[in-house]
């Protein structure tokens, strides 16, 4: 897989967890990647060195933190607020409560990465998990 420094990718063990992060770094042996969603008991911004073949996929470039605006200009208008990239939410389907980042804007939906899935949710179904309602 062809990485770069600054792109996004996910990465852990096949079996396991795999989670969200921006590389860093490019060494001979290992990839510095900067975790970019909570895993477990490390929190987002949590420093990785990872072996190469521990990542599993490169975040398309609309999705890239190079090529994207920053999160407070990447907004989508909603009758009550606006959603940014990386912004942490929850919202709840079928009585089940779902945790997740925000990781695409589009016109109507917003994509939503819950434990390695990806949800297109209704912006206005969305709740901040910072403030617990927005």
């Amino acid at each position: 897989m062809n990485i770069s420094v600054k792109d996004c990718v996910i990465f852990g063990k096949q079996n396991g967890e795999q989670t969200l992060g921006r590389v860093l770094g490019i060494g001979p042996k290992r990839v510095k990647i900067e975790q970019l969603e909570a895993r477990g008991s490390h929190p987002i911004g949590t420093i990785w060195r990872v072996d190469p073949k521990l990542i599993w996929g490169k975040i398309p470039t609309a999705l890239n933190t190079e090529t994207t605006p920053p999160a407070h200009t990447a907004k989508v208008p909603t009758p009550k607020s606006s959603w940014g990239i990386w912004d942490r939410v929850w919202f709840e389907h079928q009585g089940h409560r779902y945790e997740g980042a925000v990781t695409k804007i589009n016109r109507k939906t917003v994509q939503v990465r819950v434990d390695g899935n990806f949800w297109r949710v209704s912006p206005d179904l969305l709740r901040s998990l910072d403030d617990g309602a927005r």
